[in-house]
């Protein structure tokens, strides 16, 4: 009886012991995934900390350029934008040369050799004061002055047909820029075209200022349409080389 109760405090002694092991095991492999997934932790918060501090950084950078974009557009609003410096000097200096002997040598524009028109600009007969003013010398001023002057041509265009076939033939004369007849009979000419998409080809202005540049001083009523389609078709015509080295 003792034996058998022996052999079962044995079995059962050896139970426990292999349920001890079992556990100590699981244990380990649960310690073991514990510190897996405390570095794992730290790995993401550490790239946390590094995407935060990045999104700051471009938070910085993005409100920079954006300061800059609006100060540059405030800037180009003003009238003197494209020539300033930025912040101006507490205490700039004179502006211009500086007199005395070391100015340098002085240039001016040569008078022209021929003048188209004399105009007097007489002495007045009286002085403020009263009295009577004097002649002593002639001095001379030249001024260069553009001539606006816009004029119409009328073309005479001789429309006839082959006796032969029936086709329809149209005269043109070299100066013409389009062929259009009837309700697109009103044309500008190749000065007006050549200057128009000069302004916009070449000094980048748009078609509305180009329009209103037409408008103001040579008194053309040009839509903006007119010269978009101009600087398209210009370099197609037959009068586009010619009319290109007036401007």
């Amino acid at each position: 009886m003792f034996s058998a109760t022996l052999r079962e405090w044995k079995r059962k002694i050896e139970q426990l012991q292999q349920r001890w092991r079992g556990v100590r095991q699981e244990n380990e492999r649960l310690r073991k995934e514990n510190e897996a997934l405390q570095r794992e932790k730290e790995q993401l918060e550490r790239k946390y900390e590094r995407l935060e501090r990045e999104r700051e950084r471009l938070r910085e950078e993005n409100d920079k350029l954006r300061r800059q974009l609006e100060e540059a557009q405030r800037a180009s609003k003003r009238q003197a934008a494209p020539f300033s410096r930025g912040q101006r000097k507490e205490h700039p200096e004179t502006p211009g040369r500086k007199p005395g002997a070391a100015y340098g040598r002085r240039y001016s524009k040569r008078p022209p050799p021929k003048v188209d028109e004399v105009i007097s600009a007489p002495l007045p007969k009286r002085c403020s004061c009263g009295g009577q003013v004097a002649f002593d010398r002639m001095e001379f001023q030249y001024q260069q002055e553009i001539v606006r002057k816009t004029f119409w041509q009328r073309f005479d265009i001789a429309i006839g047909h082959c006796k032969k076939c029936q086709k329809r033939w149209q005269g043109r004369d070299p100066r013409q820029t389009s062929d259009a007849l009837g309700a697109a009979q009103v044309q500008l000419g190749p000065e007006a075209l050549a200057l128009g998409v000069r302004m916009n080809k070449g000094l980048g202005m748009p078609h509305a200022d180009v329009a209103a540049v037409l408008q103001d001083g040579f008194q053309l009523q040009v839509n903006r349409s007119t010269i978009c389609r101009a600087a398209v078709l210009t370099k197609r015509l037959p009068w586009w080389g010619p009319i290109t080295r007036v401007g």
